[in-house]
């Protein structure tokens, strides 16, 4: 069964970074890595990482090229077989069983109805292949497609944090999780306390601010040590 992890916080809370380290935690798992944060900052990362082209198409595009309009100016809902084709060769290979795919940054989080089916068809197919999906970043159309039962989301915050990062009006069954990164140490702000009581969220993890030549060793054992909070049916992590 695919396990589901969602990645979502402010800007510069440290969601990419924690994305990219997941993967090495993870050895012997097929992983499908998403980008989807407004900036795609994970997709440079880690393709210049990795010494591979970025991808040559985003679920953007793709949805764009399947609902083009006919001739009479209308686009016509595509067959299952064409989802199949587009979201074939969507991905790029990061390493042994690590796949990248790309939002884009204008995919709308209000889909029209039939490119939400066709989104919901495609990536959800072809997700289904890989042991764990890793999403960095919120996207609500994107989001949308995961089974609630199987989707885990991660809350990434900042210490000193003055407004929720949770998404609004989501249903979710698993309880999320919550990561305080760079955590100077003390008592939780009164923002975080309110954030883990409003929406019931189960604290996995403090990061320290670690020093540049620690952080390198010393935040990898520290993530993992976030994951193994969470009911996640990868049980070799």
């Amino acid at each position: 069964m695919t396990a589901y992890l969602e990645l979502v916080g402010p800007a510069g809370s440290g969601k990419t970074t924690l994305t990219e380290l997941a993967t090495r935690q993870l050895p012997g798992f097929s992983i499908l890595l998403i980008d989807a944060s407004p900036n795609q900052h994970l997709t440079p990362k880690l393709t210049r990482h990795h010494l591979v082209d970025p991808p040559l198409h985003t679920l953007q595009s793709v949805l764009s090229t399947l609902l083009a309009p006919n001739g009479n100016g209308t686009p016509l809902p595509p067959k299952n077989e064409a989802i199949d084709w587009a979201f074939h060769d969507l991905s790029v290979t990061l390493g042994e069983e690590i796949d990248l795919i790309a939002a884009g940054p204008d995919l709308s989080g209000d889909l029209p109805e039939a490119a939400q089916k066709a989104l919901t068809y495609g990536l959800g197919r072809l997700a289904a292949e890989y042991d764990l999906v890793l999403v960095d970043g919120y996207h609500p159309a994107i989001h949308a497609v995961w089974p609630a039962e199987a989707l885990q989301l991660i809350v990434v915050s900042l210490p000193d944090i003055t407004d929720s990062p949770m998404p609004t009006g989501l249903s979710l069954v698993k309880t999320p999780g919550l990561i305080v990164n760079r955590f100077p140490g003390g008592a939780l702000s009164p923002v975080l306390e309110w954030l883990v009581q409003e929406h019931s969220l189960l604290m996995i993890g403090k990061l320290p601010h670690y020093k540049e030549n620690e952080r390198e060793d010393a935040l990898p054992e520290a993530f993992k040590n976030c994951l193994l909070r969470l009911d996640i049916p990868l049980q070799a992590i």
